[in-house]
């Protein structure tokens, strides 16, 4: 059969039943939290109501724990590091968490949130955690699926959706990432091939969309309690409700683990009750001047959707000249310069959008690389940081874009998600001692998302119909 026809059946034969309260109760039950170790802040794109802090001190986290909150996540932004720079900061954070829940007697899960692409650092983070932790948790999880952006995994295999085609991401342009890049689709492929074959198909065990809808709840129950020891565990999901299915068989099943996930894993495990997207009054904010957006992520989707707002409105377009930029000795008068401009746009009330420009400037290393995407996201950091003037919305596109602005120009120490302004794009309250409380801050991911996605969210921040 067709691969697009095949996997279209199954999405339509998806059953709306959730459930969320099965999962809730059993974690009451347990009484433990979830901690969410995001590599980039567009990983809550999933979550309301729920605390996310970008610092990992021991006294905010004993709060946390103090508090019981059900979930909290952790912004490490550690996809803009080296992987032994990563993993350094994992094992920081995770000596930190060991110390807070001991002082708290509170206990915890861990789940690396990563990349719907299958980007980022994989092993070196869970191998990072499993160093500090005394004993090997009986599972490795890897469960990429993200509902509302259309990646899904069917037979092992993990797609995303481009138009009406569902390509494996083996195949697409993020596997072709600079720094993360990979060739395997297949997710068994993909765990031998992250692991330089240190992990053989023996170790891996699959949950295919046919057992977790066939199969009873105990059976499925049975079957990952029958798993050995520190093997990985993978799940197709092509629903939340397979997701539910097969997150429910794992909390019943008490075998402790680590988890590299996307962003519907999380809200499944924790239970969380989808909410209606975020309208134009509960975005507003207190402030005269014009509206800010930063896109620093260079992916082809973004491309189109900078295209599209700036062919259908009157936005004031600032290109970043990255070629210049990375050839310049000193960057203060050039950073200067733009941000005069930006601020007289925006005192003006005019939004402005302030974009890289689209040519992507490589180096032969992966470090170089990373290193460039530091240099960039640097420059956009400062140059936010240095505006004296309040804008009156303000949309960050990237994920190391929006995480840079987050806690370097915002200084963002917690905030709180309010939940979605469109379908897996979040939108964080800031906190009280960001340099604009109460802000809503809305970061868009560069791989979410239609063409007019971007233009999309700005008329419903300026409540256009």
């Amino acid at each position: 059969m067709d691969r697009n026809k095949e996997i279209n059946e199954w999405l339509n034969n998806s059953s709306e039943q959730r459930l969320l309260e099965e999962i809730r109760e059993i974690n009451r039950m347990h009484g433990h939290t979830f901690v969410v170790l995001d590599d980039d802040p567009t990983g809550t794109q999933t979550m309301h109501d729920v605390p996310v802090v970008t610092t990992w001190s021991i006294e905010p986290l004993t709060d946390l724990f103090n508090e019981k909150c059900p979930v909290f996540y952790i912004l490490t932004n550690s996809r803009s590091l080296s992987p032994k720079e990563a993993g350094n900061l994992v094992k920081k954070i995770t000596r930190n968490l060991e110390v807070a829940s001991d002082n708290t007697n509170r206990n915890y899960k861990l789940i690396l949130r990563s990349d719907s692409t299958l980007r980022g650092h994989h092993p070196e983070e869970m191998d990072a955690v499993l160093d500090v932790w005394t004993e090997e948790p009986d599972l490795k999880i890897v469960h990429p699926a993200f509902i509302e952006g259309e990646r899904y995994t069917f037979r092992r295999v993990h797609y995303a959706k481009e138009g009406n085609r569902y390509i494996p991401c083996g195949e697409t342009q993020f596997a072709r990432d600079p720094s993360f890049g990979y060739n395997s689709s297949n997710l068994y492929d993909w765990i031998i091939e992250k692991t330089n074959g240190q992990v053989s198909s023996e170790q891996i065990t699959s949950f295919t969309v046919d057992a977790l809808r066939e199969e009873s709840l105990d059976e499925l129950t049975h079957r990952i309690r029958e798993i050995d020891k520190g093997n990985y565990l993978i799940s197709d999901a092509l629903a939340y409700s397979d997701i539910d299915t097969f997150c429910l068989a794992l909390l019943k099943s008490q075998r402790s683990f680590i988890a590299r996930t996307g962003a519907s894993f999380v809200a499944s495990i924790c239970g969380i009750e989808p909410r209606e997207l975020l309208d134009y009054s509960e975005l507003k904010y207190q402030s005269e001047n014009g509206g800010l957006i930063i896109a620093g992520s260079f992916v082809e989707k973004t491309t189109r959707q900078i295209n599209s707002l700036i062919a259908k409105t009157d936005i004031v377009g600032k290109v970043l000249d990255v070629r210049k930029l990375l050839q310049l000795p000193d960057t203060k008068d050039y950073l200067q310069q733009l941000a005069d401009s930006l601020q007289t746009h925006l005192i003006n009330k005019e939004d402005v959008l302030v974009y890289t420009s689209r040519e992507i400037v490589t180096a032969g290393e992966i470090a170089d690389n990373l290193d460039i995407g530091k240099k960039i996201s640097t420059f956009i950091s400062d140059l936010v940081g240095t505006l004296s003037v309040t804008p009156s919305y303000l949309i960050a596109k990237g994920g190391i874009t929006s995480s840079d602005i987050a806690t370097k120009s915002l200084a963002v120490k917690r905030a709180r998600i309010m939940g979605q302004i469109l379908p897996g794009i979040p939108v964080w309250e800031l906190g009280k001692e960001s340099k604009y409380p109460g802000m809503p801050y809305i970061i868009f991911p560069g791989n979410v998302g239609d063409d007019k996605a971007l233009l999309t969210a700005y008329k419903r921040i300026k409540g256009i119909k």
